[in-house]
């Protein structure tokens, strides 16, 4: 198997919901609300790193950044077809690894 995160919260939905589609969709949406905060996290500590002065604009970018991602309708793809599941839990490793580690080495 080579996605065994996926395949086991797809298990956790079904145990759960069977085949109703509304389990899924709920658990699609919250991981991409999760990217949408750690989204909003990488991009204050990047914009914090290139503004010379500490700045209140950092945060309202980030925000203003992080919304746009979280509701673009291009992101839809990800949250409603249920078999995406794994490109969230990409965006979600990754994004998190460079909040911790600052890079990608």
């Amino acid at each position: 198997m080579a996605r065994p995160l996926t395949a086991v919260t797809f298990a956790i939905n079904y145990y759960f919901g069977k085949l109703d589609t509304t389990g899924y969709h709920i658990f699609n949406l919250a991981l991409h609300i999760a990217n949408g905060v750690l989204l909003f996290f990488i991009i204050k500590i990047t914009a914090g790193y290139l503004s010379y002065r500490d700045d209140k604009n950092t945060g309202l970018i980030a925000l203003f950044s992080s919304l746009i991602f979280i509701v673009h309708p291009i992101q839809t793809e990800s949250v409603t077809y249920i078999a995406t599941r794994s490109a969230l839990y990409l965006f979600l490793f990754a994004w998190d690894h460079t909040l911790h580690k600052g890079s990608w080495d």
